[in-house]
């Protein structure tokens, strides 16, 4: 009799395995629920954006969008230095990114941005980049995460953004960058292409 207790208290593999995944699971969810707690907190950050920042105010949606445009004119800038870097949790421009452009045409279209850029975050840090248009107006998707917990080395990194909407007249445009949780990050040597009508 003792000996049947002893065994159906042993654990068996499939029990190990079931209570290994039920910590991963717990784990993962604990780490989603602060970072959510942290972004409706007193600062209130989400993503490292400030929610009432006159060029950080409008909120990251959780959509798909679609269209069709044909930016045929590019305007660039490109920025050979080294050591930009933030420890901000709040997007701060990214310096030597900022471009004027004149958006053609009699009705609004899209703008397209491509940038790139050697990032490099140390141990646990990352680092996220948006572009600006104007002061105000953000591009879609609202932002990435350019890299994170790198060794030694910067890496290059590049992402489109899109703006499907862009009345036509000058508009400014600029990168910014902020530090996920407050480390050093860097963004290094990076080129901000943009696509505009005609």
């Amino acid at each position: 009799m003792a000996t049947a207790i002893v065994h159906a208290l042993k654990p068996t593999r499939s029990r190990v395995l079931l209570i290994a995944l039920t910590g991963v699971v717990l784990l993962g969810y604990g780490l989603f629920t602060a970072q959510q707690a942290r972004g409706a907190g007193g600062s209130g950050t989400k993503n490292g954006i400030a929610a009432g920042s006159s060029s950080q105010a409008q909120s990251a949606p959780l959509s798909t969008t679609t269209g069709s445009c044909k930016p045929v004119l590019l305007n660039f800038v490109e920025n050979e230095t080294d050591g930009q870097s933030t420890t901000s949790e709040f997007f701060v421009d990214l310096p030597g990114t900022s471009l004027t452009f004149t958006q053609g045409g009699t009705t609004a279209s899209c703008v397209e941005v491509d940038f790139t850029a050697m990032g490099f975050a140390p141990g646990g840090g990352l680092v996220f980049v948006h572009p600006v248009l104007d002061g105000t107006t953000f591009g879609v998707p609202y932002s990435v995460q350019l890299t994170a917990e790198d060794a030694t080395l910067s890496r290059s990194h590049g992402f489109d953004f899109m703006f499907p909407s862009v009345a036509p007249g000058t508009h400014t445009m600029k990168m910014q960058f902020s530090s996920l949780n407050g480390s050093s990050v860097y963004v290094n040597r990076n080129a901000m292409l943009v696509r505009h009508h005609k």
